[in-house]
């Protein structure tokens, strides 16, 4: 039996080796949510996000959504993911059908800043980057895509004061989105 198809046309559009979504597109007319913050510091913060990321454990915590995958994934990196939301106040659990798209770990960063100012261009060469993504299958009521991502800036934290915004490990989510046939189209105003 062969896998569901792909509900939308731009499986990996998620993909970045710069971490800046500025430099990231995405389809006309659907919703892009991004947001990141500082998990911690040094290379032991990271390679710990690291190993939750690429296991599918960094919503473990949260209590009204989550991500499921299975134990061992298959040797293409395509594995089969569902996402799961409670909704209308916690009276119904919905399951979406996805499927893993890539999985990047440890890649170099490659920054493409601009401003001289900006902080992709205060990144050490040994700056890692690693990012998985679930695209979603015919059967979901969303087309789209949600990357998750874990960088460290390269730097160990030293003991001086004055780096300490150096060795910082980033967390970060970026969504892809539209409603998917006309229910999905109707409702999806109401999901972000």
């Amino acid at each position: 039996r062969a896998p569901p198809a792909f509900n939308h046309e731009q499986p990996g559009v998620t993909r970045s080796q710069s971490f800046n979504d500025a430099c990231m597109s995405s389809p006309k007319g659907w919703t892009v949510i991004s947001r990141s913050t500082c998990v911690g510091r040094g290379r032991e913060a990271y390679e710990r996000a690291r190993a939750l990321l690429t296991r599918w454990r960094v919503m473990d915590n949260v209590a009204w959504a989550g991500v499921l995958s299975p134990a061992k994934k298959n040797e293409e990196k395509e594995s089969p993911v569902v996402t799961y939301a409670k909704c209308y106040g916690g009276l119904m659990w919905v399951r979406n059908p996805c499927r893993q798209v890539y999985e990047d770990v440890d890649v170099p960063l490659k920054h493409r800043a601009r401003d001289a100012d900006c902080f992709f261009n205060q990144l050490s060469p040994s700056a890692r980057l690693s990012q998985v993504a679930y695209s979603t299958l015919q059967g979901h009521l969303i087309r789209g895509e949600e990357r998750l991502a874990v960088l460290w800036d390269g730097y160990e934290p030293s003991k001086d004061p004055s780096s300490s915004e150096l060795g910082r490990v980033y967390f970060a989510i970026r969504s892809v989105s539209a409603g998917s046939g006309l229910v999905g189209s109707l409702l999806f105003p109401f999901m972000r």
